[in-house]
């Protein structure tokens, strides 16, 4: 599979059964999408954030579009319940990935008045470690690089 099949993730359905789930969010007329706010995961204002301007930013010409439209429309989620009984983890691990504390985790599993839901980005994270563990000898270390995993 070349690099560019690799495209943000592979954000389109793959032919692997997944347990990860694909919400798609109502689209607007206008193409407001997430740019204002995730401006910086777009690898656009990390010189901005620091005080400085970007001199030659890549253009976004029509693929760059589709790909951001695609990107803001996927709701990548998988629930800490579902993560745990797939994968052999602990709520230490799972507090890990989600980058919270073991309290909010142990809240996750909870019943009753303690219970607290997991938030979009926790199950977003679960979600993209599920895609690793389960397609990681079909990333291409060039992405791998990219994300920053040390490979």
């Amino acid at each position: 599979m070349g690099d560019s099949d690799w495209a943000l993730l592979q954000l389109r359905p793959s032919p692997l059964l997944l347990d990860v789930a694909l919400h798609p969010v109502a689209q607007s007329s206008e193409f407001k999408c997430c740019l204002g706010r995730c401006h910086h995961r777009l690898g656009r204002g990390l010189a901005s954030q620091r005080g400085k301007t970007m001199r030659n930013p890549r253009p976004i010409g029509d693929r760059e579009l589709r790909l951001i439209e695609l990107f803001c429309n996927c709701r990548l989620e998988m629930t800490p319940r579902q993560f745990y009984e797939k994968w052999g983890v602990t709520y230490e691990q799972i507090a890990q990935l989600c980058r919270c504390d073991i309290t909010t985790v142990n809240r996750w599993f909870q019943r009753g008045r303690h219970y607290q839901p997991p938030r979009h980005y926790h199950k977003w994270y679960l979600a993209l470690a599920d895609v690793f563990l389960e397609c990681y000898e079909d990333i291409p270390d060039t992405l791998l690089n990219r994300l920053c995993l040390g490979w």
